[in-house]
Formats: structure tokens, C-alpha cells, sequence
């Protein structure tokens, strides 16, 4: 790929995310959390219950 068809670096070589990557980011935090607060409030056996959204 050559340089010009790159998103702009940033410092220590570093991208900017694209807006649908920040989102997709954002959804897997929540996601987390969310699994994060199911595991602490019912216990991790209830993990098993949750599907991962497509």
C-alpha cells in the first residue's frame, strides 16, 4: 500500500481510526461490561448463557 493511500499517522506510528472502527469499538466495551457485570452479579456459570451478538 503506498503512503498516500493510508489513513494519517499519528505519534509512534499510530492510526486514526475510521468512525465505524470507534463504534465497533464502543460496542465491544459495552458488551464487556455488560458480560463483566452479569459475571460479578450472578456468577461466572451464567457466562455460558450469553451469546455473542453477530
Amino acid at each position: 500500500m503506498a503512503r498516500s493511500d493510508r489513513r494519517p499517522e499519528q505519534a509512534f506510528g499510530t492510526v486514526v481510526p475510521t468512525p465505524q472502527e470507534f463504534t465497533d469499538a464502543e460496542n465491544a466495551v459495552r458488551h464487556l461490561q455488560s458480560v463483566l457485570a452479569r459475571a460479578t452479579t450472578h456468577g461466572f456459570a451464567t457466562l455460558q448463557q450469553v451469546k455473542q451478538s453477530p
